[in-house]
């Protein structure tokens, strides 16, 4: 008997997929198989919900994988493998840390997943509104919403190195802060994010990697295996990270900049657009160029 494979995408309240049927057209075990399957992510579903583990459009960002398949020696071994991925984990309304730029982007990702955000807040645009939210205040308002979950947009060439002294002024704890991720972005297993990580369209994050708190990886950028990105770090578009590289806390790589593997980048380094960096760079450095060099310390 042969047995196909099933792959099921949740989507909202529904399930999709194929069964498996013998040749003869008979009802086989593992098609009873693959219907408990259903049952148990139905159930696995409506749970998570129940424990306000998940927001209203949880599904876009939930997975369920059933695969059957063969085992050793032509004997055919149905085996079930439920994997649930869950990437935004609270109900809670968001606000966002800054305003203008990619605080844009990153209220669009939040309405395209339809995560809940009562707007901005940023001392220098207040009143100001963008697609129906506003900026509600400065950044030491934050206290004024117990009930909100944070997420820090706040950080460009100027400011890269500063982000703890500027979050530090909102007078919030690590576990108010939550995750943003782009339904594009593509998360291994077995990689690791920590609070308050935005990562944006068609992002790669490969096996076992690790970033921080208040990471930032831009559009199209690519951390593979074993990389580590420390606190407060920001990757802009298109950026390279081969394998086991080693980003220190507070550091800016440019658009479209590459770091061979094995490397390291030191705590406040600059790493400027388009360069490929080839050997370690010290601390507090600005580099450019192809083979990245040292052009001066960062301000």
């Amino acid at each position: 008997m042969d047995i196909a494979p099933v792959a099921l995408s949740f989507d909202g309240m529904h399930l999709v997929g194929a069964g498996c049927v013998s040749s003869s057209g008979v009802i086989s075990l593992a098609w009873l198989q693959y219907r408990f399957a259903v049952f148990i992510a139905s159930y696995l579903d409506g749970w998570l919900r129940g424990q306000d583990l998940v927001s209203p459009g949880m599904g876009r960002n939930t997975f369920i994988c059933l695969q059957f398949w063969k085992g050793s020696r032509g004997k055919a071994r149905d085996r079930l493998k439920l994997r649930e991925r869950a990437y935004m984990t609270s109900k809670q309304p968001y606000i966002i840390l800054g305003f203008g730029g990619n605080c844009l982007d990153v209220l669009e990702i939040l309405q395209l997943q339809d995560i809940p955000c009562l707007g901005f807040l940023d001392d220098a645009y207040v009143g100001e509104i963008f697609s129906g939210a506003s900026v509600l205040g400065s950044l030491e308002s934050a206290r004024d919403y117990p009930d909100a979950r944070f997420v820090n947009c706040i950080g460009s060439t100027a400011t890269y190195r500063r982000r703890p002294e500027i979050l530090a002024r909102t007078g919030l704890t690590l576990d108010r802060f939550g995750t943003v991720i782009h339904p594009t972005a593509s998360v291994s297993a077995s990689a690791e994010i920590g609070p308050g990580t935005v990562l944006f369209q068609h992002v790669t994050l490969a096996a076992k990697c690790r970033l921080g708190a208040h990471v930032t990886v831009l559009p199209q950028s690519v951390v593979s295996h074993d990389c580590v990105v420390e606190d407060y770090s920001i990757l802009a578009g298109g950026v390279i990270l081969s394998g086991a590289v080693h980003v220190e806390r507070c550091c800016y790589l440019g658009a479209n900049s590459a770091v061979r593997s094995r490397l390291r980048v030191g705590e406040g380094s600059l790493v400027g657009m388009g360069s490929n960096v080839v050997r370690d760079v010290p601390s507090g450095q600005i580099v450019v160029g192809n083979p990245a060099r040292i052009l001066r310390p960062a301000p």
